[in-house]
């Protein structure tokens, strides 16, 4: 009887089931010694839930390699797991995929809200004739000749709100506007003044408003003068022989920017920053009445803009079609200058050339992101990652700052046509190179300043189609387009009799010539080259 049972027993097969997976062993030929030993707990711990059987539950994982294997070979469909180095290696990619993937999706989610978010401008109020200060004043323009009031199809070139955003300056002609925003949006029309008037000498091209002290004001001209104004009084502060042509551009530098420059022995306070025709970009302390730094570009300056986040870095639209990044700090004496400064030999951080006409306009939309505009009908976002880092600049232009600079040619050095010319992007000696992140394209901008103002994920520009265009950041195409058209009669009404008024001249269609955010409000101000006003809101 023993032996019968014992030949009923059946023999332990490779993969044992569930009633005898307590007594099952492997056979020799699969197992070496401890491949056998390392089995017995193993098989042990499987009791009651055999290999392939069994609740999932009860199952427990198979520890030994050999284990592993022979389990994926009973009719498994999964994959034998791997383990070490290589099997980390895979759980560790599954896991940043799945990170990038989530990343991926809070971003679209973001772009998404933001699209849904607003899809229309409503004109909220509109100021005619603003130009010459409004539809009272435009009468009076008629009537005391162009010497005292610009004509009514003036253009507004500049526009910009004060540091705390209840006051927009308007700029056209020779005169500065101030209007009392709440007074735009409550006042009709007709009645509607602005709160302070300035008048220059030569024609106007560029303001910026002070974001240090509220009642500072500047203005350029075209015969290259700046003029500091305190608007509270309607006196000017100073003035400044800055430029021997136009100037093109000003910007005020961040609240709490130090202006402890080289050549200069003071300190805190804050700076401005001034741009020409005649090539050069100049930084100006108010309480000096020489610059403090003084860069020659290589070509016309068509705009400048302080870094919000790093102070020291400044950027530069140029006629050479490209966009300019300084760092003030590394600004070096290398020769005669402009106004009594030395002009910089020191080349720029970065430059971006990826335009094919002149940038007019450059704005910071991030700590490390350029946004600029040109001629070419189109914006480009650049990503200075690496340019500027959190201290401001990268270790390497720390140390270029304190090395001399080698023997180079003049077009080496960046003191004439930016290296790498037309329709290249490189960044020069000390930062590692930018990048367009995306290129926006649907308005039409061939020959004129239309206008461009950034606020958070909401880009606006201007249009020569008469049209106000609303990019998201993150969309190269536009999100809102609006066509603005005064419901006043055309400015030049008022001459229709007058003796020289040519009756067959065709007017030219009107183009918007500037635009600004009001950022608390999401309101965007918008002007055109008649010279009218309008305050549009983001609409669902």
């Amino acid at each position: 009887q023993q032996q019968q049972q014992q030949e009923a027993q059946p023999s332990c097969p490779t993969t044992c089931p569930a009633p005898h997976a307590s007594s099952c062993t492997l056979t020799p030929e699969l197992a070496s010694p401890m491949e056998h030993a390392a089995a017995l707990p193993a098989a042990a711990a499987t009791a009651g839930g055999g290999v392939g059987q069994g609740s999932e539950d009860q199952q427990q994982p198979l520890k030994h390699p050999r284990l592993m294997q022979l389990g994926s070979t009973a009719g498994s469909s999964e994959p034998p797991c791997r383990e070490g180095a290589e099997g980390a290696a895979e759980a560790g990619l599954a896991a940043h995929h799945r990170n990038d993937s989530s990343t991926n999706l809070q971003q679209f989610s973001q772009v998404l809200n933001t699209v849904t978010q607003h899809s229309r401008m409503s004109v909220q109020a509109e100021v005619p004739y603003a130009a010459c200060g409004g539809w009272l004043r435009s009468s009076c323009a008629n009537t005391v000749g162009v010497a005292s009031y610009p004509q009514p199809n003036t253009a507004i070139l500049d526009m910009e709100f004060d540091m705390e955003e209840e006051l927009l300056a308007t700029c056209a002609g020779q005169r500065v506007f101030l209007w009392d925003y709440e007074d735009v949006l409550s006042t009709t029309p007709d009645s509607l003044e602005p709160v302070c008037e300035l008048c220059c000498r030569s024609k106007l091209a560029s303001i910026s408003c002070s974001r240090h002290e509220r009642a500072l004001l500047a203005a350029g001209d075209a015969e290259g003068r700046v003029y500091l104004w305190d608007v509270s009084t309607r006196q000017v502060v100073r003035s400044h022989a800055a430029h021997e042509k136009r100037v093109w551009a000003l910007d005020f530098s961040p609240n709490g920017c130090s202006d402890q420059q080289p050549g200069s022995s003071s300190g805190g306070g804050h700076l401005l920053a001034s741009g020409s025709d005649d090539r050069l970009l100049k930084v100006w302390s108010p309480k000096e009445q020489r610059p403090v730094a003084t860069v020659d570009t290589g070509a016309n300056v068509c705009s400048v803009r302080f870094n919000p986040w790093h102070e020291h870095l400044i950027a530069a639209g140029s006629a050479a079609h490209t966009a300019l990044v300084f760092d003030l700090r590394m600004v070096r004496a290398g020769g005669a200058g402009m106004g009594g400064a030395a002009a910089a030999t020191t080349m720029p951080l970065a430059s971006f050339g990826g335009h094919r006409k002149a940038v007019a306009y450059v704005r910071w939309a991030g700590e490390d992101e350029l946004l600029s505009a040109s001629t070419d009908s189109m914006l480009r976002l650049w990503s200075l990652h690496g340019v500027t880092s959190k201290g401001g600049c990268t270790a390497a232009a720390t140390a270029a700052a304190a090395a001399p600079l080698p023997a180079a040619s003049a077009a080496e050095t960046g003191m004439h046509a930016p290296m790498g010319g037309i329709g290249s992007s490189r960044a020069w000696a000390y930062g590692q190179g930018g990048e367009a992140v995306r290129t926006y394209s649907g308005h039409t901008n061939e020959r004129n300043f239309v206008g461009l103002s950034q606020a958070g994920n909401y880009i606006a520009t201007g249009s020569e189609t008469g049209e106000v265009f609303i990019y998201l950041k993150h969309i190269n195409t536009p999100s809102i387009r609006h066509r603005l058209s005064s419901s006043y009669p055309p400015a030049n009404a008022h001459h229709a009799f007058h003796p020289h008024h040519r009756h067959n001249q065709q007017q030219p269609p009107p183009f918007i010539s500037a635009v600004s955010w009001r950022q608390r409000s999401q309101t965007l101000m918008a002007a055109n080259s008649q010279g009218h006003l309008w305050a549009l809101a983001l609409q669902p």
